[in-house]
Formats: structure tokens, sequence, C-alpha cells
């Protein structure tokens, strides 16, 4: 969803940029795999000659310090600090600029006329309260005793009921001829896109099962 915005901001808005869109996905699409075969290699050279049944990061920390000693500890903690930090950068800036475009264009009262249109989103006010929100609010968590792992639960469930959603909302509008013009689906696109869509499906159900058990409905 916030990739969109991202594209956008980065000043790719038109077709003449969509070589560099489609190299730009496909050159992140290559690194996420070479990452996860990487990471199963070393889950096999460590976990499985070990036969470590891992539970959770502490699991993980014992066995970079045990294989890698005090600089695998090290390497380890700036590993998950980098995934959190870059996740917290990236959701934080794309949920600002969607919550901007929807205050600006759909909620009347945040509307502006079209002489006083903010052109740098950066100095539009609604965007920065944003990134304060999302920035400061959850640091609660650091001066209380509370430990939200239903919101976790419940954030996660989301997120995966909403990728059949967004998938068939895309099939609708790139199969939209007077929308897309030559660049309209073809049956190759929409074979592909239907396929993630059931595979989503799948998953979709499968993940509200166990959030309602985890919840202790089922």
């Amino acid at each position: 969803m916030t990739y969109a915005y991202f594209i956008y901001e980065k000043g790719w808005r038109n077709v003449r940029h969509l070589k560099q869109q489609r190299f730009d996905l496909g050159f992140g699409v290559v690194c996420l795999f070479i990452m996860g075969t990487l990471l199963q290699v070393a889950a096999a050279g460590t976990v499985g000659e070990k036969g470590i049944d891992l539970e959770g990061a502490d699991d993980l920390v014992q066995i970079f310090t045990e294989s890698q000693g005090m600089i695998g500890t090290i390497v380890f903690g700036l590993g998950l600090w980098g995934a959190a930090f870059s996740t917290f950068v990236g959701g934080t800036i794309g949920y600002a600029l969607i919550i901007t475009d929807l205050c600006r264009n759909f909620i009347p009262r945040f509307k502006l006329p079209p002489d006083q249109k903010i052109e740098n989103i950066k100095n539009d006010p609604i965007y920065r309260w944003s990134i304060i929100l999302w920035s400061f609010s959850p640091l609660y968590i650091l001066f209380t005793g509370v430990r939200p792992v239903w919101l976790v639960l419940v954030f996660s469930s989301v997120v995966v009921m909403m990728i059949p959603i967004l998938a068939v909302a895309l099939m609708i509008i790139t199969n939209k001829k007077d929308l897309m013009g030559k660049y309209k689906n073809g049956w190759v696109t929409n074979a592909i896109l239907a396929l993630l869509v059931t595979i989503a499906l799948y998953f979709t159900w499968e993940n509200a099962v166990d959030l309602l058990r985890n919840l202790g409905i089922l």
C-alpha cells in the first residue's frame, strides 16, 4: 500500500518511469529471495547440525554465541536492530503519507483550496503530526508493564487478510482499458494474480483460525 506513495514521492509518476519501477521491484524481490536462501543455508549448517528446537530469539542468540563467539552475538544484535529500524522508518513514513493523502483528498474538513495546496508534503502539518504519532506513541510500552501481544496478533492477521482484498482491487484496476490503455493486463498476468489471490485466501483462512485459537475462541 505504501509503495505507490514512495514511487510518487520519488518522482516516478508516468509511464516514462516504468522501466525504473520494474527494475526497482525486480531487484528488491531478487534480494529478498537471496537473503531467504542464505538464511536457510545458515540455519541448515547450525540449527540442523546441533539439533536445536527454536522457540524464540534467545535460542538464536545462543546459537550465534556458540558458533561465532561474542562477534556472533554482536552481529545478531545489530541484525535485529537493523531489521526493526528499517521497518520502523519505512512504516512510519509510508503510513504518514497515506494518512495525509486521505485527509487532504477525502475528508472535507482537511481539504485545501487549490491556491493553498502544499507542494512539499514534508511541510504538511498532518504529515508531520503523523510522523510524531507513529514515532512516539509506542514508547509507553517502555514505561509500563503492558505487553500487547494480542495487538501484534490482530495486526498480523489483518495484514494477511488485506492481501487478497488488495490483490482483487489491483486486478480490477489493471484490467480497465480506459485507465491502463495498452498497459492493460494480459492473460498471463491475470493468471498469476488469480493464483496469488487463491494462495492469499488460503493463508488468510489459516491465519484467522490461528488467531481465534490464540484468543481462546476456538
